[in-house]
């Protein structure tokens, strides 16, 4: 793994505990290399990312989408070696580098909030993986995310800037719109933002449940159903 944040080290994690041999970590920072190797036995971290893709036939890359490219361009890849991005915006052009000197590239995103590990791990299963590539890499990570307990699912690069809008809709969108109910609770209401946070958590997570149990429109109630 090649960038130890919240994603990598989440994926990093649970594959190891789905059997995935999990080898090597290198990072922008290297204890934040170490945290991640600590967490995983036979891990090691890696002050240079050379060498933990040295020591590895598939790589994950999970920095920052802005450096991916320059990343997989620095590398000096080995014969046979595989490597992915996470990025749920990012097409596989940034992987050009890797995939003229004949290296399988594809992409796999976790459509889920990593707010810790911790609760990360917990929510991953039955998440959706979007996941771009052709070939033995893309039957690789569906695999992949099948054994994550997820639902992958194909995306073509074209796809990708819909699919990150429609993403940041349901999680970004909603995240602002619960801020502005409470900061309306706070203002209106006297109610301290963060206390309005906790009284509207139970109704956010009611309405997720119906929404999973009933689909639309059933699960569509109050103004909506009174036309």
């Amino acid at each position: 793994f090649i960038g130890s944040g919240a994603v990598g080290k989440t994926l990093a994690v649970a594959l190891s505990h789905r059997g995935y041999p999990v080898v090597a970590a290198a990072s922008r920072t290297f204890a934040s290399a170490q945290d991640l190797a600590k967490r995983i036995d036979a891990c090691q971290a890696y002050h240079s990312i050379q060498k933990a893709v040295d020591h590895a036939d598939f790589i994950f890359i999970t920095t920052f989408d802005g450096v991916i490219k320059t990343v997989a361009d620095e590398i000096k890849w080995l014969p046979g070696q595989g490597v992915a991005h996470c990025s749920g915006v990012t097409s596989l052009d940034v992987l050009d580098g890797p995939a003229s000197l004949g290296v399988e590239v594809g992409s796999i995103h976790p459509l889920q909030a990593f707010a810790s590990v911790e609760t990360a791990l917990d929510a991953l299963p039955g998440s959706t993986f979007g996941i771009e590539g052709a070939g033995d890499v893309g039957d690789y990570l569906t695999t992949l995310a099948e054994d994550l307990g997820g639902r992958p699912i194909a995306l073509r690069s074209e796809d990708k800037p819909l699919y990150h809008a429609s993403v940041v809709t349901i999680g970004g969108v909603l995240m602002a719109q619960a801020a502005a109910v409470a900061q309306v609770w706070e203002d209106r209401f006297g109610v301290p933002r963060n206390e309005a946070n906790s009284s509207l958590m139970p109704i956010l997570r009611g309405v997720a449940d119906v929404i999973e149990a009933k689909g639309f429109p059933d699960a569509m109630a109050g103004p909506y159903v009174r036309g």
